[in-house]
């Protein structure tokens, strides 16, 4: 044994909007103080995925012993334990090498792990600096030992007893993995793939799948993997063999993606929540641009409250792990589809040839050599490539499933962004609208504005030829450190509208949403001196359509006993929130309970953790008039009940 290095004990309670939002939240009645540290540590022991959360700001070396324990034993807790150690890594790599090098196995273990797994977040120089001040404070050869450790053959690092492969793994019934030069492995070595993926973990796959990753070619590994997943479901998706699940994310691909995340959606519904909560661990793991958006998708639309949770979690840690805001990261996750940097894509028969456009929803459709839009994409003819035809066919087929998952997403939430009056920079706009070859579509159909110190100054749109255009349709060139949004109606002088709208006209340019001619509402000024609006108490809408609400940006509050849910909310920005009150209310999955609702009132609250909890509401005049006037305009467009 060795003793620790000096880590000194920190506590900080951050009690702002910004660390409240990135989950730095203390206990109920936890003082700041190091006094309380002991019971917390007590606690935490007992509760790592909950604690863990809560310790954020907490640097402490017992806190580090816990998260290195619950980073490779304990699956609900490993999500906090990452984000605990990514917080605090010196401190968990002092106390990772001081337990890799103890006596107790199960320390040692969990020691070794730690630090592999500190290594591939990029902090080996780190530890290396780490062992060099243990050798010289301990006089060991700490060092020495951790080289040992790091050139030991991973592939050497195996369990004690090698478990036995389940009888629903029956790699003769599977679509087999392919070696790159076009030959199908034998059975043998399909059954040894099989063995790594039962000896892997999400968070620490045996090594050699990367190997196997290396030489087989990646379609034909993700068509076993699903082969073997459905195998699984088949045999009643048996819990101790959910490796067979968890190989997906090793080695599935988009398509695999495509068909996970409907099932992902439905699986609550199915009493299957924990299978859905891994399955947004799987599209994690493939991490594709296609895999993350689908993961954003479903944080921000989905049926069932709790996945939708899990999925904004994921979100928040990936966006976090790269120094980005959520919206910062979505801008990041759309996919380009294949389509090359002039958002083209030719579509080859041979002697024919097609080429893919994108209208307003984001749907594509064909146009021939001449350039004249057909109904669809022509079955082949006797004098086409009949090879080349097939491979064109099936990827036009595969464009239209992508980008109708995609379109939904992104023209929402360009219209949020809108509504929330979210700005860019220039680089920005460059790198994520105009040169995008997906986004470029939906970005060249909207009216931009320049902003400066909030203000409207001018509008522009992205002309045919991709260059940009002012209201009088000349060549516009953006300042070099222009502000850009998507301009809302209430900051465009009545001019510019007509202009814009009479270009659009011309062009017959289709809005991927309403944004010129948008409805306009105001507060009336004995609202404007209340804190609640009642205007709509009397409008009796279904319950179907106040669950369309979630698709303008609104949430379902929280469900009460027996699923019953009392109001919708909606984030306002600013750290304010929405509150729709409902009568008589819903209830979560049976629309048939009360099919028939009045909004009896609107209330603007402080944002809390606690949203059945609202502190007092806000008067009404804190709102801008853009919120105001988006506020009710969602209450006002739903229909009446008949």
């Amino acid at each position: 044994e060795f003793p620790l290095l000096p880590t000194p004990t920190v506590i900080i309670w951050p009690t702002g909007e910004e660390e409240q939002h990135k989950g730095y939240r203390p206990p109920p009645n936890l003082p700041p103080t190091e006094d309380a540290l002991h019971g917390f540590i007590t606690y935490t022991q007992s509760s790592p995925d909950e604690c863990l959360t809560w310790a954020l700001s907490v640097d402490a070396p017992e806190l580090a012993s816990i998260a290195l324990h619950a980073l490779r034993n304990l699956k609900k807790a490993k999500d906090a334990a990452q984000r605990w150690i990514i917080a605090h890594p010196r401190t968990t790599a002092i106390v990772a090498l001081k337990e890799a090098f103890g006596k107790d196995k199960a320390k040692r273990d969990n020691g070794a792990f730690g630090l592999r797994w500190l290594m591939r977040q990029g902090q080996e120089a780190m530890i290396d600096a780490i062992a060099a001040e243990y050798d010289t404070a301990t006089g060991m050869a700490v060092s020495a030992a951790l080289a040992a450790l790091k050139s030991a053959d991973p592939l050497d690092v195996l369990p004690a007893k090698m478990p036995r492969l389940p009888d629903f793994f029956l790699p003769a019934t599977f679509r087999r993995p392919m070696l790159k030069d076009g030959q199908a492995l034998p059975l043998a070595a399909t059954e040894h793939i099989g063995s790594m993926l039962a000896i892997s973990k999400p968070e620490a796959p045996y090594p050699g799948i990367d190997i196997v990753r290396e030489i087989c070619a990646p379609d034909s590994l993700a068509e076993f993997a699903w082969d073997l997943f459905e195998a699984w479901l088949d045999s009643g998706a048996p819990l101790k063999e959910n490796w067979a699940f968890h190989a997906l994310g090793l080695l599935g691909d988009d398509d695999t993606v495509r068909r996970l995340t409907p099932k992902i959606r439905e699986w609550p519904g199915e009493s299957a929540h924990a299978r859905a909560v891994a399955g947004l661990d799987i599209l994690a793991a493939i991490g594709t641009d296609l895999a993350l958006m689908s993961l954003n998708a479903i944080a921000n639309k989905v049926k069932f409250k709790g996945l939708q949770e899990k999925a904004r979690e994921k979100i928040a840690a990936i966006a976090e792990a790269r120094g980005l805001s959520t919206d910062e990261l979505a801008d990041r996750l759309v996919p380009d589809l294949g389509l090359d940097a002039g958002g083209a894509l030719t579509l080859d028969f041979g002697p024919r040839q097609f080429t893919i456009a994108f209208d307003e929803t984001l749907k594509p459709f064909v146009k021939d050599a001449q350039g004249a839009r057909l109904k669809d994409l022509p079955k082949p003819i006797r004098s086409d490539d009949a090879e080349k035809a097939a491979t064109a066919s099936a990827r036009y087929k595969a464009l239209k499933k992508d980008a109708k998952a995609i379109a939904s997403t992104q023209v929402t939430r360009l219209e949020l962004a809108m509504v929330g009056q979210r700005r860019w920079r220039r680089t920005d706009f460059q790198m994520f609208f105009l040169d995008h070859p997906i986004t470029r579509f939906l970005a060249a159909r909207l009216i931009w504005g320049v902003y400066a110190d909030g203000v409207f100054t001018e509008g522009f749109r992205i002309a045919e030829d991709w260059t940009l255009a002012d209201a009088n349709d000349t060549l516009y060139t953006l300042p070099e450190n222009a502000t850009i949004g998507i301009a809302h109606v209430l900051h465009m002088p009545a001019a510019a509208q007509a202009a814009f709208g009479q270009i659009l006209a011309d062009y017959e340019i289709l809005q991927p949403f309403r944004q010129l001619g948008r409805e306009v509402h105001t507060l009336t000024e004995d609202e404007l001196h209340t804190h609640k609006i009642t205007r709509y108490a009397q409008k009796t809408v279904t319950s179907g359509s106040i669950m369309g609400l979630i698709n303008r940006g609104w949430e379902r509050g929280q469900a009460q006993d027996a699923g019953w849910v009392g109001d919708f909310i909606k984030p306002l920005g600013a750290g304010l929130c929405a509150v729709a009150s409902l009568d008589p209310g819903m209830v979560v999955g049976d629309l048939s309970f009360a099919p028939l609702q009045r909004v009896t009132e609107i209330t603007v609250h402080g944002a809390s953790e606690n949203r059945w909890r609202w502190a007092d509401p806000l008067p009404l005049s804190s709102l801008d008039p853009i919120t105001a006037s988006e506020l009710l305009r969602d209450i006002d467009l739903l229909p009446p009940s008949q």
